[in-house]
């Protein structure tokens, strides 16, 4: 008799302890943080001419750097940036020549603006891709 009941409750109690521990995942609280802003920087890509990269430098007052490229081609980028605050933001163009990746290179053109990003979504459209 007593082997037949550890058979009943024993499987009892291993599903009530892995409910108790499920349900207290459960009820965890949610985490309240503030979203973290991203800058989607667009260009026309018919305007692109040769085939290029274009590269996305921001820093901000710290000296923090974040940076990202695309082909020119794709018509836009996506940054996600660590905080709001006010960026340098450098732009630059690298030829894709010689079949190579454009490491060691210098950029055929560079533009440099100051951005503010104050929002958690921030869309900026270049008016002519570098």
């Amino acid at each position: 008799m007593l082997r037949v009941t550890s058979w009943i409750v024993s499987p009892v109690l291993a599903s009530a302890g892995f409910w108790l521990v499920f349900c207290a995942c459960l009820d965890a609280p949610l985490d309240r943080e503030a979203p973290q802003p991203r800058v989607i920087a667009s260009w026309d890509p018919t305007e692109c001419g040769d085939p290029h990269r274009v590269a996305f430098e921001l820093v901000d007052d710290s000296g923090a750097q974040l940076s990202a490229s695309a082909p020119c081609a794709l018509g836009g980028l996506e940054l996600d940036v660590p905080h709001v605050g006010a960026y340098t933001a450098r732009i630059s163009a690298w030829s894709l020549g010689d079949g190579g990746s454009g490491a060691g290179r210098a950029p055929t053109a560079t533009t440099t603006v100051e951005l503010t990003i104050d929002a958690e979504l921030v869309r900026w459209h270049l008016a002519m891709p570098p």
